[in-house]
């Protein structure tokens, strides 16, 4: 059988990775690699979507994480290829969902601002009253 390399890179990837377009777990290794700061910088700037990790730092990433964040990131083992970026980085969701619960107002009016239900906001207030009184 011929290999043929595609000049689109996703299309050169193997197994798994060939299927989604990015690799499993990638993200935590992009923690592993920048540390938490910039990876939750890089998760504000392009969360939700899937980047290319270059083999040389551009002005792009220097701008979102710094320039010796992405020297060690462009010099890991995901440079060259796509990485999956979430929305939210767990330490975001949690510092949202306490200042949620800490909001001043009822119930109905907290979730009116926010743009969540009734039951969710008083979930996360109770989950937040049980945190504070254990």
């Amino acid at each position: 059988m011929r290999s043929f390399l595609y000049l689109n890179p996703i299309l050169n990837m193997a197994g798994s990775a060939r299927k989604t377009g990015a690799r499993p777990m990638a993200y935590q290794d992009v923690i592993d690699v920048i540390g938490n700061d910039a990876a939750a910088a890089l998760c504000k700037a392009r969360g939700g979507s899937r980047i290319y990790i270059p083999i040389r730092p551009t002005c792009r990433i220097v701008e979102i994480i710094g320039a010796d964040a992405a020297a060690r990131l462009c010099a890991s083992e995901l440079a060259g290829d796509y990485v999956c970026i979430p929305r939210r980085t767990q330490k975001m969701m949690a510092d949202r969902a306490r200042e949620i619960a800490n909001m001043p107002g009822s119930v109905n009016a907290v979730a009116r601002r926010v743009g969540l239900s009734n039951t969710h906001v008083a979930r996360l207030r109770r989950m937040w009253r049980d945190r504070a009184t254990a």
